[in-house]
C-alpha cells in the first residue's frame, strides 16, 4: 500500500469522523455532495470533510 493510499481517521467532537490524507496532509472531501469522486484537497474540516463511520 503506497502513502497516496493512507489516511489517518479523525474523530470529530460530533461523532463524525474526517480522513486526513498521509501524502499532502489534506482532509478528503465529498464534493457535489459526494456525486464526485472523493479527493484529498482541502486543508481544513467543513461539513463536506465529515463522515458517518458504520460498523458492520
Amino acid at each position: 500500500m503506497g502513502t497516496w493510499e493512507q489516511f489517518q481517521l479523525i474523530h470529530n467532537g460530533d461523532g463524525s469522523v474526517s480522513l486526513k490524507s498521509m501524502v499532502n496532509g489534506d482532509y478528503v472531501t465529498a464534493e457535489n455532495a459526494g456525486a464526485d469522486p472523493l479527493i484529498a484537497n482541502r486543508t481544513a474540516i467543513g461539513p463536506w470533510e465529515e463522515f458517518d463511520l458504520i460498523n458492520g
